[in-house]
């Protein structure tokens, strides 16, 4: 037989390596190989025969079509064996075969389940069965339970090799016996892998698999490497050579079943010593790193160590102690190996001096410089690389400094101090147009960083803390500088000024109010303003302006010239974009080319979620109505202020919706008619509109 490989389709014949049937027409065989094959009747035979499961192992071998030597192959392929069945011609029974016919299992592990053992039928003639069976190499006896019938029930076989034949006897004449071949059903053990074990290192540790079965080694899929074994198929048998840490299942099988056992290899190489490291003398330094031989190891501190030392928790094997200040002397730290290998470690800790250079501190940031110095020590070194005791230093941002200190020992200590630099508020006044007396005077103290809080003082005993201030009824008093103290968070503080100039009016027009808002509906920023009264008026003027500094002019509205009754005025700038801010200044312009500044007012060209106050009607007799739209954090503060610049009515609202008038409890008949100003704020909106009340 010549092969390319080795082949595992060796073929078994149990019982018998050939077989030999006396009669050729009644007889079978039963074919029993190992491994993956297929059987076949070689063509040297002395005919045809019917092969009941040519996949099958067990199989069997009937209806021979002539007396004589039949060759049975077991091949996978590329590997065969061959048994020989002879048959003869001693059919004086003159019987059907009498065949049985091989289970689809017949090898079981522990017991057998319950299946039928079939068998021939065999009618032409008369006669009766018996079943006849034996265990292992015991001879032939009945078969237990019901054993003359055609076929024959099995179950609960426990371990052994469990053989079965039929034996037919004819009755009629001329009578005679005749045996069927032979079915084997295998009952094997269960396998046993032995128990699960712990390794600690993959590089030098052995596993030893134990197994009470017979069967052979492998290494199941899933384990986190390989291995080698001493044998495949011994009893005891040792694993090693692990590839990595991890688990690795080991399989125990008879080629029926199997059993797995779990070796955990650890890496825990270097574990069978313990080694603390080296002694050290002189150490000056803070903390120390204990660095261990095996993760298992576990640090502690001597008793009777001196005082100063604290040592964390051991964590794969390694640790830290800390030093105090005060800490001096011999400390001693043992590390100990699973509970056996020990060793320990000393450390000669000199007195280290104590360096101080004070506590942290701030100032505002004006480009001051100070000096920090340090004590306590020798010599030093600072984080700037000076070696003097103290030095000057001037930060712009917060800064960290620190110093090491060194004594007479060489021993080092260090100190730090932060030096925290406040930052001043940030910003300036914008410039404040002249106004006419009778006119508001608006004081805005403009965008500042790091503001909390703001203090006016000005001409006139003027004072005020709020950041927009509005003096209804500018008189020539109001006129002069003004000036604005900021303060920070950190009570830093930043001052600045303005000029204020207060102009009599020249021209004889009587400005009743001019307001302004963003309208929805026309996508535009919508300016009103009324008059009293005209005499001698051309027309207005009216600026625009992105910064309330730069303005240029928009458009012009012709005036009534010449009336004693109220005029109402309107222009729609939809030249805008929504989200900004725009400033609207108003001048009157009379019919000799004489101008004045009728006032400025603000505007938010709001997008979907800005704010937008309407008020009205204005004049107003009995009831105000003030509407916001769009969306602003926090509360509303509605603040009413007259022409004194007195607050006379205030109101904070925790919640609103569009559609709620907010001065519903406002009552305008009681209080003086006259100018009136009403000031809306929040976190995020400020907005101040000017109304009358006439009654």
């Amino acid at each position: 037989m010549l092969c390319y490989k080795i082949c595992k389709c060796h073929f078994q014949t149990g019982w018998w390596p050939d077989q030999e049937i006396k009669c050729y027409a009644t007889g079978a065989a039963t074919l029993s190989a190992k491994g993956n094959g297929k059987w076949a009747i070689d063509s040297a035979s002395a005919g045809t025969a019917t092969i009941q499961n040519q996949n099958q192992n067990q199989t069997t071998l009937y209806n021979f079509s002539n007396p004589g030597v039949y060759y049975l192959l077991w091949s996978d392929g590329l590997c065969q064996d061959t048994v020989v069945v002879r048959t003869g011609m001693n059919c004086n029974c003159a019987i059907t075969p009498n065949v049985l016919f091989t289970p689809n299992q017949y090898d079981f592990c522990g017991m057998s389940s319950k299946d039928t053992l079939t068998g021939s039928n065999i009618t032409e003639v008369e006669g009766t069965y018996k079943w006849i069976y034996k265990l292992n190499n015991q001879s032939y006896t009945a078969a237990p339970g019901t054993n003359n019938t055609k076929d024959y029930i099995v179950s609960n076989l426990n371990v052994g090799l469990h053989r079965y034949q039929r034996i037919f006897q004819k009755t009629s004449q001329p009578a005679c016996v005749d045996t069927s071949n032979m079915i084997e059903i295998n009952i094997l053990p269960y396998p046993d892998a032995g128990k699960n074990d712990t390794l600690f290192c993959a590089v030098t540790d052995t596993a030893f698999l134990v197994s009470s079965t017979d069967g052979f080694w492998s290494l199941g899929q899933g384990s986190a490497g390989g291995a080698n074994f001493s044998s495949v198929s011994g009893r005891s048998v040792k694993a090693f050579g692990f590839t990595s840490s991890g688990n690795y299942n080991f399989v125990r099988s008879n080629g029926i079943c199997s059993d797995t056992t779990i070796i955990t290899v650890q890496d825990y190489c270097g574990c069978d010593y313990a080694y603390a490291g080296d002694s050290l003398i002189d150490v000056y330094r803070d903390s120390y790193s204990l660095i261990g031989n095996c993760v298992l190891g576990i640090w502690s501190s001597v008793a009777g160590n001196p005082e100063g030392a604290l040592i964390d928790a051991t964590i794969n094997g390694n640790s830290n102690v800390h030093f105090s200040k005060m800490a001096a002397g011999d400390y001693k730290f043992v590390y100990i190996v699973l509970g056996k290998y020990r060793d320990t470690l000393t450390i000669d800790i000199k007195e280290r001096p104590i360096v101080n250079i004070g506590e942290d501190f701030g100032y505002c940031n004006d480009g001051s410089s100070f000096i920090v110095a340090a004590s306590g020590g020798i010599t030093y070194l600072w984080s700037t690389g000076a070696t003097a005791n103290a030095i000057t230093v001037n930060p712009d941002t917060t800064t960290e400094y620190v110093v090491t200190g060194f004594n007479q020992f060489g021993c080092a200590a260090k100190d730090t101090i932060n030096i925290i630099i406040y930052d001043k508020p940030i910003g300036s006044i914008p410039p404040i147009q002249p106004v006419f007396v009778a006119d508001p005077l608006m004081l805005m103290a403009g965008e500042w960083k790091y503001a909390l809080e703001y203090r006016w003082v000005g001409p006139n005993d003027f004072t005020s803390s709020s950041p927009v201030v509005i003096i209804p009824n500018a008189t020539k008093q109001n006129a002069g500088m003004y000036f604005l103290s900021v303060m920070s968070p950190d009570e830093c503080y930043t001052y600045s000024s303005v000029m204020v100039q207060v102009m009599e009016r020249l021209l004889p027009v009587r400005l009743i109010d001019f307001n302004g808002h963003y309208d929805r509906d026309v996508k535009a920023n919508l300016l009103e303003w009324s008059t009293f009264s005209e005499a001698n008026s051309d027309y207005f003027i009216i600026e625009r302006s992105t910064n309330g500094t730069d303005f240029n002019e928009i458009s012009r509205v012709k005036s009534a010239g010449n009336s004693t009754s109220i005029q109402k005025y309107n222009l729609a700038d939809d030249r805008i974009t929504k989200g900004a801010r725009y400033y609207y200044k108003l001048l009157q312009v009379d019919l000799d080319g004489k101008i004045s500044n009728e006032g400025i007012v603000s505007i938010y060209s709001i997008s979907e979620n800005n704010m937008h106050a309407n008020l009205y009607p204005n004049p107003v007799n009995t009831t105000l109505n003030l509407n916001l739209s769009g969306k602003t954090d926090g509360d509303l503060t509605l603040t009413v202020i007259n022409s004194t610049g007195k607050s006379v009515w205030s109101k904070v609202i925790s919640d609103h919706a569009g559609s709620d008038n907010l001065m519903a409890d406002f009552e305008p008949n009681q209080f003086n008619d006259g100018i009136y100003f009403i000031h809306i704020s929040s976190a995020t909106f400020s907005e101040i509109l000017r109304f009358v009340i006439i009654r």
